[in-house]
């Protein structure tokens, strides 16, 4: 390949990433409005509510990210077997996808069951603990369905129908944001639930979300997939490889949650203005977060598509073009944060009030590391989501274990405590956790990229 095709083949690869991409983060970042109007709205029935809100989606969040990661498998075959233009693979690997979403969904439920009895052992009132135990048992209503819903994404997703996706959700948000608001405070004839309103809004939204993508899906032009047939009946090899696939990944997620549940912990011991800071930090981060997803699950696709094709150079341009992408991606976000961080701090608090020094202080800090410390985490997740495309998700959940456990976390706690560098030095751990993570997870992309067999990865249960 001369130097002008392979720019001309580079080029075309980064224009449709960046096609690819656009849609999935404007959908990520609409699907966050959800939750963020929805605290919202329980924040204004009071403290108490708001506490048991917290608690309980501590519970809830942990296992979405756990179980519906999952359910992320459905997009590496489906990515997989289009690339390869076979339509029956597609179709098997989406009804085992439904099959996965009714089997994760029973330990959710019974995990969201004997959650009261682990409340307990918190120092929570009762009443918060009542509240809570409320919102988990209204909100369970929402799993079965939401899980459909995942499932029907991922298939959408790994096929490259973004536009579609992102469609969908600015379709269905607003519609959860209006039934929230009906259920929690009670309007046109609906009683006022309160924190159970937030469940009973989102089974009713996704139920009716799931019926009419369904729908769409069997009247428009991807009937053609079959998607629906034989809905229920278990095909062992390819159930085997979506769990197979899909398990590292949920693993992978609460392994990543955990360290920055803990680092909040270490932030909290260290006094109330490093954690201040730390929370106004997170609320900007979680835009980035969205954006890494979307690129991350771009690479998964063009990577999985190139396997499918055999199509070993494609395999490589999708991986490598994908992390320039996210560079370039990060760094207009990392001027924005950076450059205007004391303007975003003062959309929280008031930067001009003498008592709100220290807070501004940690907060600009945590904005500059915070900002060094998802550039290179970008690296990271793409490099995970190219893995993902290659069908290896196990060996990715290692080298996070022990990037993020066995470096990151006893680094942040000597640097903050036993070398005494406080606050900023728990964003060192991590830091060093994410570069040590980066740099085995592109030697674990390079190896495979370059010894792996493609038709073997490609096939199921090789």
């Amino acid at each position: 390949m001369n130097l002008i095709t392979m720019r001309r083949t580079m080029v075309s690869e980064a224009s449709q990433s960046f096609i690819l991409s656009l849609p999935l983060i404007a959908s990520n970042l609409v699907r966050s409005a959800t939750g963020f109007v929805g605290t919202l709205m329980v924040a204004h029935l009071g403290k108490t509510t708001l506490d048991a809100m917290a608690l309980g989606s501590a519970v809830f969040f942990t296992l979405i990210v756990f179980f519906f990661g999952i359910l992320n498998a459905v997009s590496v075959l489906v990515s997989q077997h289009f690339g390869a233009q076979d339509h029956e693979g597609v179709r098997k690997a989406v009804s085992q996808g439904f099959i996965l979403a009714i089997l994760v969904s029973v330990p959710m439920y019974f995990i969201i069951f004997i959650s009261p009895f682990v409340f307990r052992f918190t120092h929570e009132s009762p009443e918060i603990i009542q509240l809570a135990t409320l919102y988990l048992h209204t909100i369970s209503l929402a799993i079965l369905p939401f899980s459909f819903l995942i499932v029907m994404n991922q298939f959408l997703v790994g096929m490259s129908k973004t536009r579609v996706v992102l469609l969908i959700n600015l379709l269905q948000v607003p519609i959860e944001i209006l039934f929230t608001y009906l259920f929690v405070y009670g309007r046109f004839g609906i009683p006022k639930f309160g924190i159970a309103g937030v469940g009973y809004a989102f089974a009713v939204v996704f139920t009716l979300a799931a019926i009419c993508n369904a729908l769409y899906i069997h009247k428009s032009k991807y009937r053609s997939f079959n998607i629906f047939e034989n809905f229920g009946k278990i095909n062992p090899d390819y159930l085997l490889e979506l769990i197979k696939i899909g398990w590292p990944i949920g693993c992978l997620s609460v392994i990543e949650v955990a360290l920055f549940a803990t680092i909040t912990f270490f932030m909290g011991e260290i006094g109330a203005d490093p954690l201040a800071a730390y929370q106004i930090l997170n609320q900007y981060i979680g835009p980035s977060i969205m954006i890494i997803f979307a690129l991350s699950q771009v690479a998964t696709i063009r990577v999985g598509q190139a396997v499918g094709r055999n199509d070993r150079p494609a395999v490589k341009r999708a991986a490598y073009v994908n992390m320039l992408l996210g560079a370039i991606f990060m760094l207009v976000l990392w001027v924005i944060f950076i450059g205007f961080s004391k303007q975003w701090i003062g959309l929280d608090i008031n930067v001009n009030d003498p008592k709100n020094k220290g807070l501004i202080h940690y907060a600009i800090l945590f904005f500059v590391l915070g900002g060094i410390s998802q550039f290179f985490d970008c690296f990271r997740f793409i490099t995970i989501g190219a893995l993902r495309g290659l069908k290896d998700t196990d060996k990715p959940m290692r080298i996070s274990l022990v990037s993020f456990w066995l470096i990151g976390f006893p680094c942040a706690y000597v640097f903050a405590f036993t070398l005494q560098a406080g606050a900023a030095g728990c964003y060192y751990g991590i830091l060093i956790g994410v570069i040590s993570g980066l740099v085995l997870q592109l030697r674990q992309l390079k190896k495979i990229l370059n010894q792996a067999d493609l038709k073997k990865i490609y096939a199921v249960n090789a």
